[in-house]
């Protein structure tokens, strides 16, 4: 079983899948608002890494570029 550490002020709390997929389901209203942030932080991590891969290096060969 796998637990989740999570961080609160003056506490830490380890709570398994099942035991954060039984409190969300307590409150719809926050587990639709839960899958959404996960929704939105995946799509900015995806935009990240493909602005990343894009333009990687390209500083670098601007450099050179004046350089030589």
């Amino acid at each position: 079983m796998t637990y989740q550490r999570i961080n609160l002020p003056k506490a830490v709390v380890y709570l398994s899948e099942a035991e954060i997929h039984h409190l969300l389901l307590q409150n719809i209203e926050l587990y639709k608002l839960a899958l959404a942030r996960g929704k939105a932080f995946s799509r900015a991590d995806s935009k990240r890494d493909h602005y990343e891969a894009k333009w990687a290096g390209h500083e670098e060969s601007i450099i050179n570029k004046y350089i030589q």
